[in-house]
């Protein structure tokens, strides 16, 4: 009776985030061994309009895995060297002194973009001015590409973009569609929304709250939060769609890390993703130990603007994703989707006052 048991516990906890004021409405996905204890939807999409299980949330920056697994596959059938210039696809990316930047230093955030824009929030931006945006960029001033960790948070993924519709010939967007979400079945998640859908979508997704005055309000600085601008392709933080569809491509992630399932990426390439390169970041995600939780301290996953939160743990085999659709007010939305997760471990892994990722944690570090 996990299941029950721990969407029960999940449940109660994030309605007391919708208490305290910390957002109106969130979606949780999680899975242990394989098996779904946890697929819930709680509270307000908009006011007024229920959060579903349906219901399509802004992934914001939970949307560079998918980019990164949009590369990673075009890497393992030989069409892109992660350790070549970017240039030797996007030749006019070498402007302004970043000939030496590689496709794997966009990957883990070590190009050392001066300045990223944050266009992808504040006013739709199309592909042409993505591309512009992307080879007008700097460097930081004698910054060597490679050496330190400096996350970038819209141009480094951007760039990949252009890597991808380079090589394969089709718009990013159409490419994400056909090579990623629909073989994943995450039909009703956009990466840049043709026109026909877009009101469409639009009538179906949650919008982000600013929840630091007396009552929630939609935040006013970006159009993706309001379910705007839906039409422009962002690799870095554009994705839409319910979290238990995004579930999908971590899940396919579980499965290729463990040497299984290569519906995403083939495991080889999984294993070279997930490993901890410059800073805290592999190929695409977050390795940095401990970061999702002490008790799953293996874990590997992305954050999305304190308002989505996705890991895989392979150490217990679990899956966690979730949305909240509120920003900054007392405990940080993020702190109410990190002990969700804890939930999990609680009453679906946990043994005694120890989960198994930690004793593995200390086998490991007594190894050493």
């Amino acid at each position: 009776m996990h299941e029950e048991q721990t969407a029960t516990a999940v449940e109660e906890l994030l309605t007391r985030g919708i208490a305290d004021g910390a957002y109106p409405g969130a979606q949780f996905y999680a899975s242990v061994n394989g098996e779904v204890v946890a697929d819930i939807a709680i509270g307000e999409a908009r006011l007024g309009t229920p959060m579903t299980t349906e219901t399509l949330v802004p992934w914001q920056c939970n949307t560079k895995p998918v980019t990164a697994t949009a590369v990673c596959q075009l890497w393992e059938r030989g069409l892109v060297d992660v350790d070549a210039p970017v240039t030797a696809y996007v030749p006019e990316f070498g402007a302004r002194g970043k000939h030496d930047v590689t496709v794997r230093h966009l990957l883990s955030h070590t190009a050392g973009f001066s300045f990223d824009p944050p266009g992808a929030t504040m006013r739709p931006v199309a592909w042409d001015e993505v591309e512009r945006l992307v080879c007008d960029a700097a460097l930081m001033d004698d910054w060597t590409p490679g050496r330190a960790f400096r996350y970038s948070a819209w141009l480094g993924y951007a760039a990949l973009g252009m890597v991808v519709s380079r090589v394969d010939g089709r718009p990013f967007n159409q490419y994400v569609r056909e090579e990623v979400f629909e073989p994943l079945e995450m039909t009703d998640c956009w990466l840049g929304v043709a026109p026909p859908g877009i009101d469409d979508v639009a009538s179906r997704m949650a919008a982000l709250h600013d929840m630091s005055g007396s009552e929630p309000l939609v935040l006013v600085g970006g159009g993706m939060y309001q379910s705007r601008h839906l039409a422009a392709c962002y690799p870095a933080t554009g994705g839409v769609g319910p979290v238990r569809q995004l579930a999908r491509l971590w899940e396919s992630l579980r499965q290729a890390v463990a040497g299984g399932n290569e519906l995403a990426v083939q495991p080889r390439t999984a294993q070279v993703m997930i490993r901890q390169d410059v800073g805290h970041y592999g190929l695409g995600v977050m390795v940095a130990p401990g970061y999702f939780g002490d008790w799953c301290p293996m874990a590997f996953g992305h954050d999305g603007m304190q308002s989505t939160q996705a890991f895989v743990d392979p150490d217990n085999d679990v899956v966690i994703v979730a949305a909240v659709n509120g920003m900054a007010r007392g405990r940080m939305p993020r702190e109410w989707m990190r002990n969700a997760g804890r939930l999990v471990y609680d009453t679906a892994v946990g043994s005694g006052d120890q989960p198994k990722a930690v004793k593995s944690w200390i086998r490991r570090r007594k190894a050493l």
